[in-house]
């Protein structure tokens, strides 16, 4: 550090960057809204001791199917990036690193946690936002009128799940899916999953180049977070 410079804590620097932002929106408040930020609370908590979470949880195979198809509305060489990334293993592994999360961040901060599952957001929004609205001491919102839109498979109905999808995220998540409330699949075993055992030594390669290349933070510690 140089003379004249300003030492800030991370909670500082944030602070600051929030009131930045909102200054320049013209609004009066900053929502954070990064999702994989869970895997932080208790730093975010430590910083922000008033902080409420608001977190969004999603039945497995419908997250599996988005996290794999998710390249599929892009153009040609983003969709082949993505599919070079993806594996059942890798997934299932961010999905139990998420769902563990929740699951600690509803355990240690049950008060300032409001859990909400992407299900009810389709079901009935307007329940949903009635009820952030009272987690947050907010008056009641009106009735929410959202498009019947699947922004992940947005020309169709959802792909099905190949049977080994289904295998390895059962097997390596199925504790984290029950934690969270929801009913595992049955209709794959060990021999559905063994065809992934092969590439999976290659993608973990491309995996760690894609972080090594991306992520500033340190990849160990990062990749800890996701699949603790």
């Amino acid at each position: 550090m140089t003379e004249g410079e300003v030492s800030l804590t991370p909670d500082d620097l944030f602070s600051k960057m929030c009131g930045v932002v909102a200054d320049y929106t013209g609004k009066r408040l900053v929502v954070e809204k990064t999702p994989h930020h869970v895997h932080y609370a208790e730093r975010i908590a430590l910083a922000y001791p008033e902080t409420r979470f608001i977190v969004m949880m999603r039945e497995p195979y419908g997250f599996m199917r988005s996290y794999k198809h998710q390249g599929d509305r892009k153009e040609d060489e983003v969709k082949d990036s993505f599919k070079r990334l993806y594996h059942p293993i890798g997934c299932a592994m961010v999905y139990r690193g998420y769902a563990r999360s929740i699951v600690r961040l509803q355990s240690r901060h049950p008060k300032q946690t409001c859990v909400i599952a992407l299900e009810d957001v389709t079901r009935d929004p307007s329940g949903v936002l009635r009820r952030i609205a009272a987690f947050l001491d907010l008056s009641p919102m009106g009735e929410a009128a959202l498009p019947a839109i699947n922004s992940s498979f947005p020309q169709g109905p959802a792909v099905i799940l190949e049977r080994e999808d289904v295998f390895w995220m059962n097997f390596l998540a199925g504790s984290a899916i029950r934690a969270l409330g929801y009913k595992m699949d049955p209709a794959a075993n060990f021999a559905d999953g063994i065809g992934a055992l092969p590439s999976l030594p290659l993608w973990g390669w491309r995996a760690m180049a894609h972080l090594m290349a991306y992520q500033n933070a340190r990849v160990m510690g990062y990749l800890r977070q996701w699949l603790a």
